[in-house]
């Protein structure tokens, strides 16, 4: 038997929570403690527990920085939590799956062989955070392997009529999430694109990305465009209860400014109105603080995006916080441009999931040992 956990409240997490509910052979626990570690003792010592158990799943909001909308234990707080969670439950144990809930592994159906221990996250993005998922492991047990995506994941609701057959279930679809940060405004479409463009992108089966590609879906006014959604054609194969294709909205564009920090700082003691002052300033008002350091199992600048501290202070500009005196904030302009994640090499097809309520035509396509679908940490 399979078991998961999806305890949020959002549109998203409640998707996720029937997406994990319909699969097969799976049950959705809800522990008196809504946290991770809850789940886990649930796992290890509930008597309603079959064990040795299959797949362990939970389902949350993620972010390519190592954050996850869920608790991690009962000292969690906050909307997130992120690396010094994991830190935390790394050193307490409380996340630690015991072998006997483990093994021995139950075998496989199909390939008559024992199954991974695996322990699936479903949400956006925090496979493209690495250490994060490593440290996670370790906080699990260092007994399964941590499985996650690095695109944004999607859970749609349908109902699928074909005859007097109806099916009422969730599809689940990765899209791309191509991004571009920048310190400054970018002037409009043409430089969008072109910022874009010199990333030199490719699809996840290595084929360059077009110009066109990014001129379909950057605005002609991408600074007053908050996000874009436009109709996609999906087309399943195999069909989807005797339909080929469905057509919901999804992000094509976004833009947003992304604040980090604030930091409390001295105040200047010498003039701060250039972007190459204030960013001067703030250098080195924080370098020393303990989430830069080299030693840092994760560091900040890492997190988001960068390879050095240097990188990550010139990858934004700096400013006094709105209503905190002698706190500083740094900010950047974030473009993201969305896809659904189809194989170009492969005639377009769109891996996904179908799962429903009648079983008429459940079908799992994201295949989790594809590396350029998801992460896995063994």
């Amino acid at each position: 038997m399979d078991y998961a956990f999806a305890p949020g409240g959002t549109k998203f997490d409640k998707l996720v929570a029937k997406y994990l509910s319909l699969r097969p052979q799976t049950t959705l626990l809800t522990p008196a403690t809504l946290n991770v570690a809850a789940f886990v003792s649930m796992i290890n010592t509930d008597a309603s527990v079959q064990r040795p158990v299959g797949t362990l799943s939970i389902g949350c909001h993620g972010h390519s920085y190592g954050l996850l909308e869920i608790f991690l234990d009962s000292t969690s707080a906050g909307k997130y939590s992120d690396i010094n969670d994991v830190l935390r439950t790394e050193t307490s144990h409380a996340l630690e799956l015991t072998t006997a809930a483990l093994f021995p592994r139950p075998i496989d159906p199909i390939t008559l062989v024992p199954s991974l221990p695996i322990f699936r996250i479903v949400g956006c993005s925090v496979g493209a955070a690495r250490k994060f998922l490593e440290h996670l492991r370790k906080a699990l047990g260092n007994v399964v392997n941590v499985v996650a995506t690095p695109h944004e994941d999607g859970q749609l609701a349908f109902t699928v009529v074909s005859g007097s057959k109806v099916a009422d279930g969730v599809l689940r679809l990765l899209t791309y999430d191509f991004r571009v940060n920048t310190p400054i405004v970018l002037e409009g479409q043409e430089d969008v694109v072109e910022a874009f463009d010199k990333k030199h992108l490719t699809f996840i089966d290595g084929k360059p990305i077009p110009r066109s590609f990014w001129k379909e879906r950057v605005p002609s006014d991408p600074f007053g465009t908050t996000r874009v959604e436009k109709p996609v054609n999906l087309m399943f194969n195999p069909k989807i209860n005797g339909s080929p294709s469905l057509q919901p909205n999804l992000k094509c564009f976004e833009f947003k400014w992304e604040p980090v920090g604030p930091w409390k700082v001295a105040k200047p003691t010498g003039p701060v109105q250039t972007t190459t002052q204030r960013r001067e300033f703030m250098r080195g008002q924080i370098k020393n603080k303990p989430e830069f350091a080299t030693s840092h199992p994760f560091p900040l600048y890492e997190q988001r995006g960068f390879t050095s501290f240097d990188a990550f202070m010139d990858g934004h500009d700096w400013l006094e916080s709105p209503k905190l005196e002698d706190f500083w904030t740094g900010y950047r302009c974030v473009y993201s441009v969305g896809a659904p994640i189809t194989i170009p090499s492969d005639s377009d097809e769109l891996p996904y999931d179908w799962v429903d309520t009648t079983n008429t035509s459940t079908h799992f396509g994201l295949s989790e040992f594809d590396n350029r679908l998801f992460v896995m940490i063994p």
